[in-house]
């Protein structure tokens, strides 16, 4: 039992250290994205790790080769048992998925999902050494697969480096 109490300040101060180190960026709500569907759907919070640039209001500087966590809170006015969600690299002229990603939300955020309750996303995303070095503005959009009036959507950037 003495060890147990030992033991359970450590794991407090890294619980601790690891929700202090998402750092909260900068987004917009890009509205309703598909034409049959309302968004229904409030982002609070969107949080990617590592991003210590967000604090001075800049893109998040993220290098190629990494899995950087991106993490959001939302609540809905509908409920959904079956979610999906898709990540876009956002220009001026087109819209491109991001290749690999895991498209079933519900292995990101707890299923069902609850009307009026606040939840969490949780994903990790791979930073392909073969993207360009460049700004992008990421659209990432969480919608219901069964057509229930569902979808969140908002857009924030990053940078990727070398």
């Amino acid at each position: 039992m003495v060890q147990l109490r030992c033991l359970l300040p450590g794991a407090l101060v890294v619980l601790l250290a690891v929700a202090a180190s998402a750092e909260v960026v900068p987004f917009d709500h890009c509205g309703q994205y598909s034409p049959d569907k309302e968004p229904h759907c409030n982002v609070h919070e969107v949080r990617v790790t590592p991003c210590p640039e967000a604090a001075r209001n800049l893109p998040c500087v993220l290098k190629r080769g990494t899995e950087p966590s991106i993490q959001f809170d939302f609540t809905t006015e509908n409920p959904s048992n079956e979610v999906k969600s898709q990540a876009y690299w956002k220009t001026s002229t087109d819209e491109k998925p991001l290749i690999g990603m895991d498209r079933n939300a519900c292995n990101n955020t707890p299923c069902p999902v609850v009307e009026n309750q606040l939840h969490l996303y949780n994903n990790t995303i791979s930073i392909s050494r073969k993207f360009p070095p460049r700004g992008y503005h990421v659209k990432w959009v969480m919608w219901d697969d069964n057509d229930s009036n569902f979808e969140c959507c908002f857009i924030f950037r990053i940078k990727l480096v070398p």
